[in-house]
């Protein structure tokens, strides 16, 4: 791959997240203007951290599900294709 094809797919990556970071931060600082400016801002922290302990909880599965199943597989060499490394 030559460098100019490299560039061109790292600056379309880099826009690419820039562009969907930067909606997801508008969506959060509206939805706070909203529930700041309704006087509900507490639930939207309650939201917001059950969100986030949802996600956490969720991640912590997958990796030990993950590793569990890495661990199990790389013994066996019949699986030993199947274990994603």
């Amino acid at each position: 791959m030559t460098i100019l094809k490299y560039l061109t797919r790292v600056s379309f990556i880099g826009i690419f997240v820039i562009v969907v970071l930067f909606s997801n931060i508008v969506g959060f600082v509206t939805d706070w203007w909203w529930f700041s400016s309704v006087g509900h801002t507490q639930i939207f922290i309650t939201a917001l951290v059950a969100k986030l302990a949802l996600f956490s909880g969720v991640g912590i599965f997958a990796a030990v599900f993950r590793l569990r199943g890495h661990i199990f597989f790389a013994g066996q060499s019949v699986y030993r294709e199947l274990a994603i490394a």
